[in-house]
């Protein structure tokens, strides 16, 4: 079934796994944290995907060290 989310919608889904793990600017995730997340709540992975791609356009999550993806200022500001 095709999501009917916008992408700041899924953006904003992605920030809510951010929270879930209480990250805070500068912390970073590994995928399997999304990976376990997307599964547990059963979350359509296009729309994970939508919202990586919109938060990395925008600013909010950034490449971290090895394999992460990291939260910035601005994903937290809007967290």
């Amino acid at each position: 079934m095709a999501s009917t989310s916008t992408p700041i919608e899924n953006a904003k889904l992605v920030l809510t796994i951010y929270k879930h793990f209480r990250k805070r600017s500068g912390e970073v995730l590994w995928a399997e944290n999304f990976q376990t997340y997307v599964k547990d709540n059963s979350l359509n992975q296009e729309d994970i995907k939508s919202g990586l791609i919109y938060g990395y356009e925008n600013k909010w999550f950034e490449d971290g060290p090895n394999g992460t993806i990291k939260l910035t200022a601005d994903g937290f500001k809007e967290m």
